[in-house]
Formats: C-alpha cells, structure tokens, sequence
C-alpha cells in the first residue's frame, strides 16, 4: 500500500510539472512596413521625424485623421503620445527631442477638433529603439490607446 501511495504521488508531482503548453507569438502593429511587438489591448500608430528635428511630416495630417475622427466619436477615450528619438546626442537632449515631437502631434491632433483632455503626452527619449543605434524609425511618435 506504501509503494502505491508513493507511486501516485510520483505521478501527481510529473504531470503537475509539465511543460506549459506555448502561446501565440505577440500581436505586432504594422506601419509604413516596420512592424513591433504590442499588447494586443492596445492600437499603436507611428509618426516618423527626420533626424533632429520636430517639424512634422508632410502626410501628419492623413496619418492622424483617423485617430481624431475616433476620438471625436469616442469623448470617453485617451490617447497617450509617446515621443521618442535616436540615441544621436546625449540623454536629456533626446528626452526633450521626444517630448517636442509628442506636443507637435498632440497639437495637430488638437487642431482636428480632439479634445484636450484625451490627450496625454509622454516622452521616452531614447528608452525604447525599434532598431539599431541612430536608425530613422527610431525617432518618432506612438500613438497607444
């Protein structure tokens, strides 16, 4: 009767500790061709900057007219901006750098008639490159939701 106990015991504890069974790989949001892991809760758009600079781009206005218009219907709905750059320059330029561009695209979104207290601006300086040192589409700005 022992030897049974124990063997089911055995039994309990080598199933219990089996492998978790794998997930699926993380939803990834897609811009301009680049794409990058999300939660999957959240709708993300990027605006890319040129290098060094917080002028916005020409199709700004194409790119976050669906995010207003959004918005608009949906009074009870944030956004948060999230301004980043390269890692060309030092920590706090960068953090500066980033929270310009999150002005710049919270005010355009502004202009399209959202209201201000959906908006929430945030910067990340350097703190999360989609690719390597300097690249272009490291310096932009999410729109999450």
């Amino acid at each position: 009767m022992h030897k049974c106990v124990t063997l089911m015991a055995m039994l309990a504890v080598i199933t219990g500790c089996s492998a978790p069974t794998p997930t699926a790989p993380p939803a990834t949001s897609t811009s301009k061709g680049f794409s990058t892991p999300i939660n999957k809760n959240l709708v993300q758009h990027f605006v890319f900057f040129a290098f060094d600079n917080v002028s916005l781009p020409a199709d700004v206005e194409e790119i976050l007219a669906p995010h207003a218009k959004m918005l608009i219907a949906n009074p009870d709905r944030r956004v948060l901006i999230e301004g980043l750059a390269d890692e060309t320059g030092d920590y706090h330029y960068n953090y500066v750098l980033g929270l310009k561009r999150a002005n710049a695209v919270a005010k355009a979104l502004l202009a399209q008639g959202v209201d201000g207290s959906q908006v929430i601006v945030s910067s990340l300086g350097v703190e999360r490159p989609l690719n390597a040192k300097s690249d272009k589409r490291n310096r932009r700005v999410v729109l999450a939701y």
